[in-house]
């Protein structure tokens, strides 16, 4: 599933920039609950916000890591629409 992908792209970032989930949570004001969850894939929706204060922080590309975030709703259209 895509979102185990986006939790890893998080968390390989975050530790290339040599941050801890304590040091990111108060630069992004994301609890530190919440960012592990995101790196653990537990969130399966996470929210466009806590993405794009995520992306300014660790330098990824927001429309890239975008796609992680809907990759859910567009499978269910195509099973919808199928």
């Amino acid at each position: 599933m895509l979102i185990l992908v986006l939790g890893m792209i998080l968390r390989e970032a975050r530790t290339k920039n040599n941050l801890t989930l304590k040091t990111l949570s108060k630069l992004t004001n994301i609890s530190i609950t919440e960012l592990s969850n995101l790196e653990n894939g537990n969130i399966k929706e996470p929210s466009s916000v806590f993405l794009y204060r995520l992306c300014n922080i660790l330098n990824l590309d927001y429309n890239e890591i975008l796609n992680y975030r809907y990759e859910s709703y567009y499978r269910k259209q195509e099973l919808i629409n199928a």
